[in-house]
């Protein structure tokens, strides 16, 4: 089922999330932002949608308090890496106020995986999935989805 004819649920695991969505790919971060805009209110998510175009600013508004669920960004901007900037939330998620870190669904994208192994790749840096640039935010939607759901099923 694709994002469009999802059928609107009360119970949809990507409902009321706070996505942050990191690239220094100006086009890309606007590309990711209103696909899921549009999906949000299609879907009735009411989605919260945060764009940093460096890792250094994601960072920088994940230390400020700002709670977020999902992430995702590249894995090669200049500034802070993908990978770089997953290390730092790992770290940041054992000071105390930030243990909520740990939880945060992650999604990475590079123009340098494979298709066929961009998830395993992704996942070599503590992502929970990746993809290969370039992108359709739905299938980026859709994989989010599928997480929040998974984790969902695991705790109860």
């Amino acid at each position: 089922m694709t994002p469009e004819n999802t059928p609107h649920k009360e119970n949809d695991p990507l409902r009321g999330k706070r996505v942050l969505i990191v690239d220094d790919d100006i086009c890309n971060v606007f590309c990711f932002e209103e696909t899921l805009k549009h999906l949000s209110n299609r879907n009735n998510l009411n989605l919260t949608i945060f764009t940093a175009h460096s890792g250094k600013e994601a960072l920088k508004l994940l230390e400020s308090g700002e709670t977020i669920d999902l992430l995702v960004t590249d894995c090669n901007m200049g500034e802070k890496s993908g990978p770089r900037l997953i290390g730092d939330i790992k770290a940041l998620s054992l000071k105390k106020g930030f243990e909520y870190l740990a939880s945060m669904a992650i999604i990475m994208a590079s123009a340098r995986f494979y298709a066929d192994s961009a998830e395993k790749q992704a996942q070599e840096y503590g992502a929970d999935t990746g993809f290969a640039k370039p992108v359709n935010p739905k299938i980026v939607f859709e994989k989010a989805r599928e997480i929040f759901r998974s984790r969902l099923q695991k705790a109860t």
